[in-house]
């Protein structure tokens, strides 16, 4: 042994370990033969279906909350708007009628010869006009201008030039 060692140290290698009394060795054979009754929920394996559930459930919560505060803050409570003062009859039965058109040509472009189907030459011509449509309303007179501008392409013939 070593010189340093002190008594103490000494007389803690000597112990040894004490055999258990058999008292002792029945009692824990017999709680362990007996199911544990108590045991963690990290224990006990989970259904997906049960996690669809609870998350369903959370779900549920928070719509009813949210649904009581609207209620509560008068959400649902349908407010009316004020409607605007009625025209009187006569302008309600008043109709726009059509005055008439006028076609003003812009461009006319000629687009050279093409071939059709019938294998003629053709020439395209592309003419490009501005449509205006008038309407008046005879009870006040008041007058409603459209303007359409407007492409057309022709295919003419050469031996109708």
């Amino acid at each position: 042994m070593n010189t340093n060692e002190s008594d103490f140290e000494r007389e803690l290698r000597a112990l040894r370990a004490v055999t258990p009394s058999t008292a002792l060795g029945d009692r824990i054979a017999r709680e362990m033969s007996v199911p544990a009754a108590a045991t963690t929920e990290a224990d006990v394996p989970r259904s997906p279906w049960l996690r669809v559930f609870t998350g369903l459930g959370w779900a549920v919560a928070g719509a009813a909350a949210t649904i009581a505060t609207l209620a509560a803050t008068d959400a649902f409570r349908t407010h009316s708007v004020p409607t605007p003062p009625t025209a009187s009859t006569e302008a309600v039965k008043s109709e726009f009628e059509p005055v008439g058109v006028t076609r003003e040509l812009i461009a006319a472009e000629d687009g050279g010869f093409v071939s059709d189907d019938t294998q003629e030459p053709t020439r395209l011509v592309r003419y490009t006009t501005l449509e205006r449509h008038t309407w008046t309303d005879p009870a006040t007179g008041a007058q409603l201008q459209v303007e359409v501008p407007r492409e057309d392409m022709i295919l003419m013939p050469v031996a109708m030039q």
